[in-house]
């Protein structure tokens, strides 16, 4: 169960990178369906550290409705979405990394290996569902759509899948199965893409 929980809010990283990390810290301090009081990850459970989450949660959440409200051309969405950059990648990792080891702490495990699975989980999750949200944002956009309803919806998604898997760990390997579901399924598609051009060539 502490590994499922681990590995769902790591990989639900990728979704929003820092919802995962407010949630279980929120949690936590409430002791509910984990507690990482007494570990050496209790300051995951600060008011400080949540606190500063959220504000920089909040002006990311502010700059991409600004972002989605301006209307440009195609070939500038790709560069403005910030999923297209390594840094955000990077970012999922890391929240990653932190929510599973302090999982495996709260559980009484040792937690190192939370670290390099987490920062694992978290990257795949941002392949699979950060860049899975930037294409999909990607269209709405070409077609004259903000995408702000989809924005809202993914943190709805982001709240849930978190809450979902601190209070049921098994849903956490639900999460990792869907993620990599996602990718398996995206390569494929690449694949296939890459040969309808080879043909068509």
């Amino acid at each position: 169960m502490d590994i499922g929980q681990g590995a769902g809010l790591a990989t639900a990283s990728g979704v929003r990178p820092l919802v995962p990390p407010i949630v279980a810290g929120v949690l936590a301090r409430a002791d509910a369906g984990t507690d990482f009081s007494h570990t050496d990850w209790s300051w995951m459970e600060s008011w400080v550290w949540i606190g500063a989450l959220v504000v920089l949660f909040l002006a990311g959440w502010l700059m991409d409705r600004s972002r989605n409200g301006q209307r440009a051309d195609s070939g500038k969405q790709m560069a403005a979405r910030p999923e297209a950059n390594p840094a955000y990648g990077l970012l999922a990792a890391a929240m990653g990394a932190l929510t599973f080891a302090a999982s495996l702490a709260a559980g009484g495990h040792t937690a190192w290996p939370g670290i390099v699975a987490g920062a694992v989980l978290g990257f795949v999750g941002f392949l699979a569902f950060a860049r899975l949200f930037m294409r999909v944002t990607q269209r709405l956009q070409a077609g004259g759509d903000s995408g702000t309803l989809l924005g809202i919806g993914r943190d709805v998604i982001a709240v849930g899948t978190s809450v979902a898997v601190v209070f049921v760990g098994v849903l956490g390997y639900v999460v990792v199965a869907v993620a990599l579901a996602l990718l398996v399924t995206a390569r494929r598609g690449a694949d296939e893409k890459y040969e309808g051009l080879r043909i068509l060539r």
